[in-house]
């Protein structure tokens, strides 16, 4: 009962083990069982698991089927990505399907490929690492502009080792897209999702949770935090903010571009010397938090258009607050319009 859907020891089972512990459920001996397979990442349960492995990069149309050929009626299938996998071609990952990472593995969609994720409410995809440890594996990479690239319905976990469980970034000029969608990217060893230079979520991206991850719930730029839902869940992570590198924003004109900052139930702290919003129109939404640090500077100007307030539609008063990460006066620069 302590076991993933992948047979091994989960942090939510080692912790209930130590509930079952303490209530006298299990013995002193048992517990140790339990932590020792935790410790050394062991299959407790192989009945029922069809394990796949990956070693190469994946450079042909590709579905990681919920029931492939040859596995026994009513088994699990997991695959168990064995290095950095490449994906320059469609990879299309079935309901149901579990994906195990050994350590420093990941998957990286790149030169045109594409990764198609749908899951289900009832049959969720898992991606987990072969150890329940933060950081284990190191992540899914998107970085190309495929409108198909979306996940729905996943967990992701234990990734994370260098930056983000999940990452989106540019690559060669283009950008990095992903729909991200009531998705779960937990117990990172950085952050649950990264958004890089070139990198954004699209479409209807929304009502994922981002927990118990260990530097903070995002990291993004001022270029793409516009990207990010309202509807989604940001707490409970060692860090309880959105980690925002300051880039310069630029639009097109106000009536052209429009970049919406939406109130989340965590701050935006916001990192670096300063940034410009040029010629955009510039939307906060009333609620929105943005904590600066030392010595930060927000510029508006060059035909930007200011769309604040901290009143919602029924007329309850909800403040937009701009404060440093510390408080102490003359901690941050302030805000210029121009």
């Amino acid at each position: 009962g302590y076991t993933n859907r992948v047979g091994r020891i989960s942090q939510e089972g080692l912790s209930e083990a130590f509930d079952d512990w303490n209530s006298g459920e299990i013995t002193k001996a048992q517990l140790d069982q339990v932590i020792s397979a935790w410790v050394n990442g062991e299959r407790v349960v192989e009945d029922g698991i069809y394990v796949v492995t990956i070693d190469s990069n994946i450079t042909e149309d590709t579905v990681l089927e919920r029931e492939p050929d040859g596995m026994p009626a009513g088994d699990q299938v997991v695959y168990q990505m064995q290095d950095y996998i490449g994906v320059p071609a469609e990879l299309v990952i079935e309901a149901g399907v579990a994906i195990e990472f050994q350590q420093q593995a990941g998957i990286d969609i790149k030169n045109g490929g594409t990764i198609i994720g749908n899951g289900t409410a009832d049959e969720p995809i898992l991606m987990t690492g072969t150890l329940a440890k933060r950081g284990w594996w190191n992540s899914l990479l998107v970085r190309t502009p495929g409108l198909q690239n979306s996940l729905a319905h996943t967990i992701v976990e234990y990734g994370g080792r260098d930056n983000g469980c999940v990452r989106v970034r540019g690559d060669g000029g283009n950008e990095g897209l992903l729909e991200l969608s009531n998705c779960t990217l937990r117990q990172s060893g950085t952050y649950g999702l990264t958004l890089g230079g070139g990198g954004a979520l699209r479409g209807d991206s929304g009502g994922n949770t981002y927990t118990g991850n260990r530097a903070a719930t995002v990291y993004a730029r001022t270029r793409n935090i516009h990207t990010l839902s309202a509807d989604s869940t940001y707490t409970d992570n060692d860090g309880d903010y959105v980690l925002v590198e300051s880039k310069n924003v630029n639009g097109e004109g106000p009536d052209e571009t429009q970049r919406t900052w939406a109130a989340l139930d965590v701050p935006y702290r916001i990192q670096g010397d300063f940034f410009n919003i040029n010629n955009l129109e510039l939307v906060i939404e009333p609620g929105a938090v943005f904590e600066f640090s030392q010595g930060t500077k927000l510029f508006l100007q060059n035909g930007t258009r200011l769309t604040w307030s901290g009143v919602l539609e029924d007329g309850t008063v909800e403040p937009i607050v701009f404060t440093g990460t510390d408080e102490q006066r003359g901690w941050w620069d302030g805000i210029v319009i121009n």
